[in-house]
């Protein structure tokens, strides 16, 4: 899969849910954090590719920056995320370190 579809898939589901589950006429926001190094979804809104989504399902995705995950994460368990992408550091592998 590419990361476009990746990208706009995992924000339609999302906006799918939160369409099921609110007023069909009041505009929800979907606050999605981000963090420096998050480009895909900058890239995304950029094209455009966010546009379609929003007035389909009667949202604005409105970015909130974190400077690293921790804080992040407080914010998804605080229920004041409703998405989130991490950033794309270096990918470790713990499996068989040893």
């Amino acid at each position: 899969m590419t990361l476009r579809f990746k990208l706009v898939s995992m924000l339609a589901a999302c906006c799918m849910f939160l369409t099921i589950n609110s007023a069909a006429t009041a505009q929800m926001t979907v606050n999605y954090g981000v963090q420096p190094a998050t480009r895909p979804i900058y890239i995304a809104r950029a094209l455009g590719l966010l546009d379609p989504i929003e007035k389909k399902h009667n949202i604005k995705v409105v970015f909130r920056s974190f400077a690293y995950g921790a804080p992040e994460n407080h914010a998804i368990a605080a229920g004041e995320l409703q998405m989130a992408r991490p950033a794309w550091g270096r990918r470790r592998s713990y499996w068989g370190s040893g």
